[in-house]
C-alpha cells in the first residue's frame, strides 16, 4: 500500500493540526452568513416611484426614498390601483464558497408609510416575493408586520427559512426580489397611502464545507 497524502500534503501531522484550527472535532464547517447585501438594479413593475433609491439607506422617510404608492380615493382617475410592485436584482453573493448549503434568506426592508388621506388603522404592509428563473415563478408570498408613519425595520424570512424550496449558489447569481405594497384588511377598497422604502437588502446564511474536503484529500490513499 502506498500512501498518496504523503505526496497530495506532506507531513500527516501539518494537514491534521491545520484541520484541527478551523474545525475542532467537527465533521460539519461552521455556518456563516453574507452579512446583509444591496441590489444593485431596480425595476418598476406598478405604480412605484425611484426604484433605484432603495439600495442604500438615506435618510427614512425623505424624497430621497422609494415610493411605493398606493391610491384612491374612490371615484378618482387611479381608483383601480390596489397596490404597487417592483423587483430588485444584481445582488453580489460571491462570497458564498461553491458548494456551499443555503441555510436560510432574510430579507429587510426599512421605511415607513408617508402621506395619506386615509388614517390609520387601515393595514399596510408590504408582500415579498422570491424568484431564480427571471420571474417566470415566484416562492409563496411572506409578508411584513404592518408599516406606521415611525421609520422601522422589517423582516421576513431569516436564517434557517427558506421559502418552500430548495436553493443553491447558481441560484443566488439570478435572485430576483419582488415587494409589493397594499392594503390587507381591504384589498378591494382603495385609499390613499404611500408606502416608502428607504432600503431593500438580503442576507443568506449558508454552511460550507471547503475544509472539510481539504483534510479528506489529506487521508487519500490507494493501492497498488
Amino acid at each position: 500500500m502506498k500512501r498518496q497524502w504523503l505526496r497530495n500534503c506532506g507531513v500527516f501531522g501539518v494537514c491534521l493540526a491545520a484541520y484541527l484550527a478551523t474545525m475542532p472535532f467537527s465533521a460539519t464547517v461552521r455556518a456563516d452568513d453574507t452579512g446583509l447585501v444591496s441590489p444593485t438594479v431596480g425595476q418598476e413593475v406598478n405604480n412605484v416611484g425611484n426604484p433605484n433609491n432603495a439600495f442604500s439607506s438615506t435618510s427614512c422617510g425623505t424624497t430621497a426614498a422609494t415610493d411605493f404608492a398606493r391610491f384612491g380615493p374612490l371615484g378618482s382617475l387611479q381608483e383601480s390601483i390596489l397596490d404597487a410592485r417592483a423587483d430588485y436584482s444584481g445582488f453580489d453573493f460571491s462570497s458564498i464558497p461553491a458548494g456551499s448549503t443555503i441555510d436560510g434568506i432574510e430579507v429587510r426592508l426599512d421605511g415607513l408609510v408617508a402621506a395619506t388621506s386615509v388614517p390609520l388603522p387601515n393595514t399596510y404592509p408590504f408582500e415579498v416575493f422570491l424568484s431564480t428563473d427571471g420571474g417566470t415563478t415566484w416562492t409563496p408570498a411572506e409578508q411584513t408586520s404592518p408599516w406606521t408613519t415611525d421609520c422601522a425595520d422589517y423582516t421576513v424570512g431569516g436564517s434557517t427559512f427558506l421559502w418552500s424550496r430548495a436553493w443553491n449558489t447558481d441560484d443566488l447569481d439570478n435572485l430576483i426580489v419582488r415587494l409589493r405594497f397594499f392594503r390587507s384588511d381591504n384589498p378591494t377598497q382603495p385609499a390613499a397611502r404611500i408606502g416608502r422604502l428607504d432600503r431593500v437588502a438580503v442576507q443568506v446564511t449558508y454552511t460550507s464545507y471547503r475544509h472539510n474536503l481539504a483534510f479528506s484529500e489529506c487521508l487519500e490513499f490507494q493501492r497498488e
